[in-house]
Parts: structure tokens; sequence; C-alpha cells
């Protein structure tokens, strides 16, 4: 295996590295997430209301987004 990635163009070698590291924080970022559910439903709430959970996560995410980039737009 050394051999091979070795003889690899170093190209290459940072996208391997960049699609290793994508997959990866997709994995734990997925499980993460249905640990969250999994946790919610098990202290009782409803499938309506985890689902809403997570539109409302969702929503503060995109509003943090906005105040980024307006805040780096403003900078000089």
């Amino acid at each position: 295996m050394r051999k091979t990635v070795a003889g690899l163009s170093a190209e290459i070698k940072q996208y391997l590295i960049v699609t290793g590291n994508y997959w990866a924080f997709t994995l734990t970022d997925g499980a993460l997430r249905m640990l969250v559910v999994l946790h919610f439903h098990q202290l009782g709430y409803s499938p309506l209301s985890i689902a809403a959970l997570f539109l409302f996560y969702g929503g503060l995410e995109r509003f943090r987004q906005i105040l980024h980039n307006s805040s780096l737009s403003l900078t000089p």
C-alpha cells in the first residue's frame, strides 16, 4: 500500500485526504444527529416535536450564516 500511495501525485494525495476527511465528517455528523433523535425519543418527545427541533436548529444555523456573511462584508 505504501508503494502505491508514494507513487501518486501530490494533487491526488490532497484529493484523497480531503475526500477521506469529508467522509469521516459526514459519518460522524450523521451519527451524532441520530444520537440526538434517539435521545429525545427516549425522553418521550413525539416524532413531530423532534422534527420541529431539527427545523429550529436548521433555522438558527441559517441565521448564524447570514450574520457571519454580513459581518465579513462589513470589514474593510
